[in-house]
């Protein structure tokens, strides 16, 4: 299971979120430094890094999203706390695949403004892949008993040709 792809798809699943990361992808592609400026739109940038710290368990990666919105926009540093939050529900609401344990770790306290009159804020989460149930433990492989045609309407394995009885 590759974890950032896992992540992904939670954020997709938002509307929102998802156009976010369009508008970046058109940047990209378009030859616009990406970190730079939005033309007007608003734009999230996802960076990943692996936790250095020694309690980290394996596998575990750290997720810095960086949410960038044009500074002309009425109250942008309340249009970049709604999508912060929006973020941050997408990742860390509990979802029935349990493939991942995300945590947010928070967000920059204050706007940073940027080039081309942006304003961008970063939200950082750690991102850790669930243990398994069985914690790591091998699920028993139970083979046919040699000889064995299957169960009777009782449960009972019968060999094969017989006829089970309970007198």
């Amino acid at each position: 299971m590759d974890l950032r792809v896992v992540v992904f798809n939670r954020i997709v699943q938002d509307a929102v979120l998802r156009r976010l990361l369009v508008n970046h992808a058109d940047r990209v592609e378009s030859g616009r430094d990406p970190q730079t400026g939005a033309s007007g739109c608003a734009f999230l940038v996802l960076r990943w890094l692996r936790s250095d710290e020694p309690s980290a368990s394996a596998g575990c990666e750290v997720l810095v999203a960086r949410a960038h919105v044009p500074g002309q926009q009425p109250d942008p540093g309340g249009r970049l706390d709604h999508l912060l939050l929006r973020l941050e529900v997408a990742l860390c609401a509990e979802v029935g695949d349990d493939a991942l344990a995300i945590r947010g770790l928070g967000s920059s306290p204050h706007a940073v403004r940027g080039p081309s009159d942006t304003l961008a804020r970063s939200a950082t989460f750690v991102v850790v892949p669930a243990p398994s149930r069985l914690d790591g433990e091998r699920e028993l492989a139970l083979v046919p008993w040699p000889g064995r045609a299957g169960a009777d309407a009782g449960g009972l394995a019968v060999p094969s040709g017989a006829v089970s009885s309970l007198n």
